[in-house]
């Protein structure tokens, strides 16, 4: 009897068989669209973003490679020295002369959206080790915690603001350390400031326009010997005109790019900025409204 029951037990079982478990739900991945590419490329900042499209990745400034390279070679120091690169932006200046350099390289910018993508920018090069990069901010002037052996400014800093940033150098400096600094100057003190805008965040009346007498008088009063001045018009204007014709195709793919997702604007106003605020300075430079020169000064007081 037990026997019958079994078997009859396994035949009904045999009869409802369990469900089959249902397949797996299978998602069919959308391809990013052309709008989705344009958004991915000119994610992030509008305003570095438009610099990075102007002028190159890790840059805010045009910029100009003989300078950079002949920079680098006037610093002989040993690898455990460091030499500062003020005007640092998102890290491409740095890189740049970190190629040309065997010491540390550290980098100090003023605008405070610069310090993480330079940081980004750095440690995607590859070549991080011996590179560093800070946000300084130029109301507060404090002393580094490790002085730089030399300096190289990449932009016009005493320009823009030509007091503080002589307070900062002087403390971001060792004793008998090199600093170089080119400079838009005016030629004697009856001419005004250049029109149109020189910079694309500050205005030419709160600007330092001064001639290279008083360029000179200002460093040795922040404890300066002045080594060198050396007008370099003719090579600052060749490379402003490279950097300025090399746009036009940038401009024509970020403009394409905002057809496709219109919310790339911002992107393009700041763009157009950048470059017509380039173009006035290639015209004041052509005009000779002003002319630029180079310093070589060497930090004497040892005061910190």
């Amino acid at each position: 009897m037990k026997n019958l029951m079994k078997n009859a037990v396994n035949q009904f079982s045999g009869m409802v068989s369990k469900p089959k478990p249902a397949p797996p739900v299978r998602v069919k991945r959308r391809e990013p669209g052309p709008a989705d590419l344009a958004l991915a490329q000119y994610s992030g900042d509008p305003a570095l973003v438009a610099a990075h499209a102007a002028w190159g990745s890790g840059r805010l400034w045009p910029a100009d490679p003989g300078f950079e390279q002949r920079a680098c070679r006037s610093f002989q120091v040993g690898s455990d020295k460091i030499v500062g690169v003020l005007g640092s932006a998102t890290g491409g200046p740095v890189v740049a002369m970190a190629a040309h350099l065997s010491c540390f390289v550290f980098g100090f910018d003023w605008r405070s959206n610069a310090e993480v993508p330079a940081q980004e920018f750095i440690k995607a090069s590859g070549v991080g080790n011996k590179i560093n990069v800070r946000a300084i901010n130029l109301d507060m002037v404090f002393p580094l915690q490790r002085k730089c052996d030399g300096m190289i400014a990449v932009e016009p800093v005493l320009t823009r603001s030509q007091d503080q940033v002589l307070d900062w150098l002087r403390l971001a400096i060792s004793g008998g350390g090199q600093v170089i600094l080119e400079e838009p100057s005016l030629e004697n003190q009856a001419r005004k400031a250049p029109k149109g805008q020189w910079f694309v965040d500050q205005e030419n009346d709160d600007c330092f326009w001064k001639t290279p007498a008083e360029r000179e008088m200002a460093l040795k009063l922040a404890g300066f010997s002045v080594q060198r001045v050396q007008e370099t018009t003719g090579v600052a204007l060749r490379a402003l005109r490279t950097a300025v014709a090399s746009t036009d195709q940038a401009y024509e793919e970020l403009k394409k790019a905002t057809e496709l997702a219109p919310i790339l604007q911002p992107v393009t106003d700041y763009f157009i900025k950048e470059i017509n605020t380039a173009k006035n300075r290639l015209n004041a430079l052509e005009n000779g409204d002003v002319a630029v020169y180079r310093y070589t000064a060497i930090k004497q007081r040892a005061d910190g």
